[in-house]
């Protein structure tokens, strides 16, 4: 019976079975990639079958008593909630056990060279430059693996940096994930070439540019070589919100305005030869104006967004910080995960910014070999798709030449598209600062460029994206490509 299905709906079959392939071969390499990035002297058979004596939980109930009364530790003291480590045989009422989620990117073929990759033209970005935004002033928070802080091309964008891991108060890059990030959202450029991957010669000076090249970064080390903790996440998504406060002069922000004066601790106005002049100074508080986050879980969401239900879940109560965050200002954006069937967390968030990838996919030559090529204007086959993408989901490159620790290296993912979109929020707030969360977020919708209207070519062979039907369209593409030219000439500057 079940053989008669398919041979009568062939089409079905070979569509499940190129699926079943390609998840197969993503969660191989993800998982030859994770065993390649942990030391070879943290792999043992002690670590492996060695009994697990303690273990990481959430608890909203913030009594420390409590907790300390049973041998556990305190790990991260958060805005909502505890995170502790306790021993296994506690009984901790209410507590959620902590979880991995995992960096959002995927290995390239071999073949694959930097001349592959579109550069920032696809996306207009030179356009917003020419009218002077550069991200000038303007403050990304990577929420990552950490950065290489001594990388030529990030060590002047670097404003604040803090370790939110277990093993090293050490914010630096030792896996080489968030230094790919960070550069996308604001390298310099790649004008030395010490260490680079195959095919460097032929890639132009500044190619790996960022988006934002004159933006600093806020920088949370949240990810080690086997994932990152949500509790971790979490702090480090708090961190970020906290901002830092900044001294200012009241006479440079006021000058000779009495009422402006009147509006800052700190500030006097001061008869100086019969004028009143603003005098002393003030704190203000500074935010990010953006969080990026390129990092997710292996758990997807098809059908809904993953921060409803009041019972507390590792799910909910990291997409519930993404809510908490863009509720205090601070607009995220979070890529979708490469799992093709739904979108992961914390990108699922109802007030998240969802990044899927656009570009890399698998193109049968006349050879009917499957081979893997850049095609301009299409969907990731490994692309994150469900709901959140149509809610709030929009698209952007998923292969980058970029920044790695002591060079310069390709990577691959939707955790190239989460960086794109946030480093023209930069560009975006830099033209208004005064651009709220929510008027980032429908900024960035309403101006992104839908693909079923797109012709993509692949040598001399040009096609039109196919239209799928109206809801699967929106499930898959979100409301479309990232364009930093009509999304800045749709801001408005601050008056």
């Amino acid at each position: 019976m079940i053989v008669n299905f398919f041979c009568k709906n062939r089409k079905l079959f070979f569509f499940l079975l190129l699926a079943a392939l390609t998840l197969s071969t993503l969660f191989s390499a993800a998982l030859a990639q994770q065993m390649q990035s942990i030391p070879a002297e943290k792999i043992s058979f002690e670590r492996i079958f060695k009994p697990q004596t303690t273990e990481r939980l959430i608890v909203e109930d913030v009594n420390e008593k409590l907790y300390t009364a049973k041998g556990c530790k305190i790990i991260h003291r958060l805005e909502d909630a505890l995170s502790i480590e306790c021993p296994v045989s506690a009984a901790i009422p209410n507590a959620i056990k902590d979880t991995k989620l995992h960096m959002q990117n995927v290995d390239l073929p071999k073949s694959f060279k930097p001349s592959d990759v579109p550069n920032n033209d696809y996306l207009h970005i030179p356009q917003a430059w020419s009218q002077g935004y550069t991200g000038k002033n303007r403050i990304v928070a990577v929420v990552d693996t950490g950065v290489d802080y001594n990388h030529p091309s990030l060590s002047n964008h670097i404003l604040m940096k803090k370790s939110f891991v277990s093993y090293t108060e050490d914010a630096m890059d030792d896996v080489g994930h968030g230094t790919a990030i960070a550069g996308i959202i604001t390298g310099d450029g790649n004008p030395e070439m010490e260490y680079c991957s195959d095919g460097c010669e032929t890639v132009p000076e500044d190619f790996s540019k960022g988006v934002a090249p004159d933006a600093k970064l806020m920088v949370a080390k949240v990810c080690g070589p086997d994932g990152c903790d949500v509790a971790d996440i979490a702090a480090g998504i708090e961190w970020a919100v906290a901002g830092y406060d900044k001294v200012e002069d009241c006479f440079g922000k006021c000058g000779y305005s009495i009422t402006c004066c009147k509006k800052y601790d700190g500030c006097s106005a001061v008869k100086i030869n019969s004028k009143y002049t603003c005098t002393g100074t003030y704190v203000e508080n500074v935010k990010p104006d953006v969080i990026s986050l390129s990092l997710g879980s292996t758990a997807t969401w098809i059908n809904s967004n993953c921060d409803k239900g009041k019972k507390i879940s590792w799910e909910n109560y990291i997409a519930k910080k993404i809510d908490w965050a863009v509720k205090k200002g601070v607009p995220v954006v979070v890529a979708t995960g490469n799992m093709m069937y739904g979108v992961a967390s914390p990108a699922c968030a109802g007030k998240a910014i969802a990044a899927g990838g656009l570009d890399w996919f698998v193109f049968d030559n006349k050879n009917y070999d499957a081979v893997w090529q850049t095609c301009y204007g299409v969907l990731c086959t490994g692309s994150g798709r469900g709901f959140a993408m149509k809610d709030h989901g929009v698209l952007a490159p998923w292969v980058a030449f970029s920044t790695v620790p002591g060079g310069y290296g390709l990577i691959a993912g939707t955790s190239v598209s989460a960086p794109h979109v946030a480093g023209l929020i930069a560009l975006m707030k830099e033209k208004n600062p005064k651009l709220t969360a929510e008027q980032v977020r429908q900024t960035i919708f309403k101006t992104s460029i839908p693909l079923n209207s797109q012709q993509v070519c692949y040598g001399d062979y040009c096609f039109t994206v196919a239209a799928f039907q109206a809801e699967d369209e929106l499930y898959e593409e979100g409301h479309g490509k990232i364009d930093a030219a009509t999304a800045l000439s749709a801001v408005r500057q601050a008056s």
